[in-house]
C-alpha cells in the first residue's frame, strides 16, 4: 500500500520552489497539468464537520464526483447534481449516500466554499529511473471576486517499499519552505479564507424554494 503525506506551504511559494527542493535529491519526471474546481458541502449546523467528515463536490471538465473523507475513510460516487443547496435525496443511491444520510438527516447540503485548482504532477526517480515518490502540487484559489490565493498544497505518495523517500521529501520541503502545521488541511484553509468558522456560528438555513 502506498503512503501519502499532505503538506500546505505558507507564504508566497510556487511550484518551482518545490521542484528545486526535491530536484537535488531525485531525478524529476514532469507529468501532466490538470485543472478542476471543488466545492465543500455541509449542513447549516455543520453536521458532517462535527462527525469528523468532509464532503466535496469535485468537477473536472464535464465530470462530477462527490467525495467524503475523514476518520481514515474515503468514499466517492459520480454525481449529476449541478447546483447546491440540495437535500440528500438529490444524491444518487450509493455507498456515499448511505454513509452521510444518517448524519445529514433532513437538513440541506450547502455550498460553503468553491476552490479553483491547477495541479502539476511529477515522479521522483532513483538512479535506475524507477519511480519512488509521486508528487502532486496544487495551486489553489477561491472562486470569489478577488480570486483569493490559498496555500500551495503538496501531496507526496511513496510507492510501496519507499516510504522513507516520502519522509525525506517532506523533510527537504520543511527545510527550505514554510510548512503549515500538519493539522491544517486544504479544506480548512479554504473555509477560513472564505470567512467560515467550522463548527461555530450556524450558517443560514436552507430555502425550501431553492432548486
Amino acid at each position: 500500500m502506498n503512503t501519502r503525506l499532505e503538506l500546505l506551504l505558507g507564504g508566497a511559494h510556487d511550484p518551482s520552489e518545490v521542484f528545486a527542493a526535491l530536484g537535488g535529491a531525485f531525478a524529476v519526471q514532469a507529468g501532466p497539468v490538470t485543472t478542476e474546481r471543488w466545492t465543500c458541502l455541509d449542513t447549516p449546523d455543520w453536521r458532517l464537520h462535527r462527525a469528523g467528515l468532509t464532503l466535496r463536490d469535485r468537477r473536472r471538465g464535464g465530470t462530477g464526483e462527490l467525495i467524503v473523507t475523514g476518520r481514515g475513510e474515503r468514499v466517492s460516487t459520480s454525481t449529476r447534481v449541478s447546483t447546491w443547496p440540495r437535500r440528500i435525496d438529490a444524491v444518487a443511491a450509493s455507498p456515499l449516500r448511505e454513509r452521510i444520510a444518517p448524519i445529514v438527516g433532513t437538513r440541506a447540503l450547502l455550498p460553503l466554499v468553491t476552490v479553483e485548482s491547477r495541479s502539476i504532477r511529477m515522479n521522483l526517480l532513483d538512479e535506475l529511473q524507477k519511480t519512488r515518490v509521486r508528487v502532486q502540487i496544487d495551486q489553489q484559489r477561491l472562486e470569489d471576486a478577488k480570486h483569493t490565493p490559498l496555500p500551495l498544497r503538496v501531496v507526496l505518495t511513496s510507492l510501496r517499499g519507499y516510504e522513507s523517500d516520502g519522509t525525506r521529501c517532506a523533510h527537504l520541503l520543511r527545510e527550505s519552505m514554510s510548512v503549515l502545521p500538519q493539522y491544517v488541511h486544504a479544506v480548512d484553509a479554504a473555509l477560513t479564507a472564505a470567512g467560515h468558522v467550522p463548527g461555530g456560528v450556524a450558517m443560514r438555513d436552507f430555502n425550501p424554494s431553492a432548486p
